[in-house]
Parts: C-alpha cells; structure tokens; sequence
C-alpha cells in the first residue's frame, strides 16, 4: 500500500475502491466499474487515470494503454472492451472484443494529466501515435457532414446513456418509455447488420447528434494532444492540432 499519513481519509477510500475493482492480466491493467460490470470502460478508464496519477502514475499509464489494446485499424477505440470475457463482446455485439460504439473522446486529456505528474516522455512516445489514430477516426469518420463536429450514433456514447435529454431525438417515435433499455438494444441492431462499419453506420444512422459537451471536451482534447505534439518535438503537428482545436470552437 502507498497509503501514508498525509493521505485525507476521503482520499484514502477512494484509492481503496479504485484499487479493490482492479483488473490485472498479462498485458492489460485497468479499473472495472463494480459491481456487475467486468469490462474496461472508454471515459469511466480516463477518469479513473485522472485520480490514480496522484498515487500510482505507472499503473494509471498502463490503464490508458489499455483502452488502446483493442484498437482498430481505422483509429476506432470502443466505448467497451472486453479483456476478460472476449466472448461476452461476440455474444452481445457481435464483434471480436468490444462494443462498436464510442465515448466522449477525454483520452487526450488524460494522458496529458497523467504526464504532468510524472513527465515520462517515453509513455507518451509510445501512446501518441495511437491517439493519432483515434482523433483522426473522432475528425474524419465521426464528422460525416465535414463541419467540424462530431456526431454520436446512439446516446450511450455520450455518456447520458438514458437520460431524458434524449427525448427530443425521438419525437414522433414514442418518446422515452419504460421500454428504452430495450429501445435503445434495438436502435444497435442496423449496426450490427452492417458489421459495425463505422463509415456505412455514419451514412445510415437516423441518430446523428453533435452535442455541445462532447465536442467542447473534443476542442479541449485536442488542444491536450498539440501540447503532447510539442513535447515530443513534432512542432508541425502540435500546430495542427491547435488549429483543429480552434475549428471545433468555433
């Protein structure tokens, strides 16, 4: 234990919990929610990164490698991503270890946290070109109308999940019932249909929503990322992911 006695009793317990829902494999580390709930989660993983820096920075590090071990060629990064039960992903979502959806994209964000307490350049020489990849998928792929912002297929990405903000999206479909935990299982169907092939989902989704949080946190990340850039001297793209950052903004 790092416990010591300058360690508050609030932040003694927190650690404990974050500590007790570790999952550890021979190359994955990461924190399960609880509960019910094995898998590695996209946003839950960076938060618990944003905490875990203050007292174990190589394993919050190892975390948001993590989130990266399932990663698709397209830069894709799954809002689930099951290390455990690999199954569990081709049960449910008919994929070979995630989910196909993503979350609001804070892993930027996050790693630059984590650095700033322990400025280990070699991690971020090792996680950037993965981050890359993921932001160009967020940029491209997820902004199928080329203005700049992002677009969520379905509400569990953004981190609302069932939230009653969604009601809007489903005017003249019956609004939000007690039936939504099925409604929203059946809107992930088409998708699957179509192999989760992110380009064909973007063209076909009647759920396009571009949210004001989930592309502030984009902006914010992106600007995250140019400082990432700086410091591994690549002073071309830090510049270009300032001036994306900017985009988003505005």
């Amino acid at each position: 234990s790092i416990y010591n006695e300058s360690m508050t009793d609030l932040e003694a317990k927190a650690y404990a919990v974050l500590k007790k829902n570790r999952v550890e494999g021979k190359d994955f580390v990461y924190t399960r929610p609880g509960g019910r709930y094995k898998e590695q989660f996209f946003w839950d993983s960076c938060f618990h990164a944003m905490v875990l820096r203050h007292f174990e920075p190589d394993i919050a590090k190892k975390e948001l490698l993590t989130l990266f071990r399932v990663q698709e060629e397209s830069g894709f990064g799954p809002h689930i991503s099951f290390h455990v039960d690999p199954w569990m992903a081709r049960l449910v979502w008919g994929k070979r270890a995630s989910s196909g959806l993503i979350q609001p994209p804070i892993v930027a964000e996050a790693v630059w946290a984590v650095y700033e307490i322990d400025p280990d350049k070699q991690f971020l020489q090792e996680i950037y070109p993965k981050l890359v990849s993921y932001y160009h998928f967020v940029l491209t792929v997820r902004d199928h109308d080329r203005d700049h912002l992002f677009s969520y297929v379905h509400p569990w990405e953004s981190g609302w999940d069932q939230s009653i903000e969604w009601e809007f999206a489903f005017r003249g479909r019956q609004g939000l019932t007690k039936q939504w935990r099925t409604r929203f299982w059946l809107m992930t169907l088409p998708y699957r249909r179509l192999g989760w092939d992110q380009q064909q989902i973007m063209k076909q989704a009647h759920f396009h929503v571009e949210t004001v949080d989930g592309n502030a946190l984009l902006s914010i990340n992106l600007e995250s990322l140019g400082r990432i850039a700086a410091v591994l001297g690549k002073k071309r793209e830090a510049g270009e992911w300032a001036d994306a950052a900017k985009r988003v903004a505005q």
